[in-house]
């Protein structure tokens, strides 16, 4: 159950094959105090501080974006139990609890945290469905997360002949969005944007490390279309699209009408 990686932080990996289980999360690094919650102010620092990143990977699994191949997006979700951090020992433990999830995100979290100035990192499964038969993820071979069939959108996906920069995708609703729906929408792409600028979806053969976006701040094209642009900086495997079209269909279902999500 254990893997170990030869380059960056030592890997405990230990976690069950099962869509719904809480899991504790620990890490130990320099990084630690560089954590957004975590960080202290220093004189003439003008750097953003460093986002949590097991937060990051909550966020975007409470929206639908992880969901599991049993569940729709709706149905699926995390939730943050407890956060301890011990800054002498440069250290910081989270548990999880994981619903209806697909268990790729633990691919997008290792490379997350893999990505970091850590010393070494373990995640193991702490209690699980007890109805599913017990076995292990084989990190190795994990996928990354795969989108819901099915859309009840026009799903407009066109690999273009330039992955690493000038890349995009548009929303297009069925009607106007107000305000409240528009900025939802802004803070969602950019809790998924977050999962990119922080190495969550390396290509064949990359390290996390080397994996990232420079995405613009998410706007308006026109009254009903919302666009999400990367003009300079795309270096991810473009199955990170796929949890915005899971979260597309939550976002259809419960906020807005959607009619074509185009992405390029």
């Amino acid at each position: 159950m254990n893997e170990s990686v030869p380059a960056g932080p030592s890997l405990t990996f230990a976690v069950h094959d099962s869509t719904t289980q809480e899991v504790m999360i620990t890490v130990k690094g320099p990084d630690v105090l560089e954590f957004e919650s975590n960080r202290q102010q220093r004189p003439k620092d003008r750097e953003r501080p460093l986002r949590d990143p097991v937060a990051v990977v909550v966020d975007a699994a409470r929206l639908g974006m992880f969901a599991g191949p049993t569940a729709p997006p709706w149905d699926s979700g995390a939730e943050l139990r407890t956060k301890e951090v011990d800054l002498v020992e440069k250290r910081q433990t989270w548990r999880v609890a994981w619903r209806n999830i697909d268990p790729g995100v633990f691919r997008v979290l290792v490379n997350i945290l893999r990505s970091r100035h850590l010393e070494n990192i373990e995640i193991n499964t702490i209690s699980r469905d007890a109805a599913i038969p017990r076995s292990y993820i084989d990190l190795l071979k994990l996928p990354y997360p795969v989108p819901r069939a099915s859309a009840p959108f026009i799903l407009d996906y066109e690999m273009p002949d330039r992955t690493g920069r000038n890349r995009y995708l548009q929303i297009c609703f069925a009607r106007e969005p107000d305000d409240a729906e528009t900025e939802a929408v802004f803070d969602a792409l950019d809790k998924w944007t977050w999962l990119l600028m922080l190495g969550g979806y390396p290509g064949e053969n990359m390290d996390p490390s080397q994996s990232g976006a420079a995405p613009d701040p998410a706007f308006l094209v026109d009254s009903r279309t919302v666009e999400q642009a990367f003009p300079d900086l795309f270096l991810c495997d473009d199955d990170c699209y796929a949890a915005v079209i899971n979260y597309a269909q939550a976002l259809h279902r419960s906020v807005c009408p959607i009619e074509i999500l185009l992405i390029r």
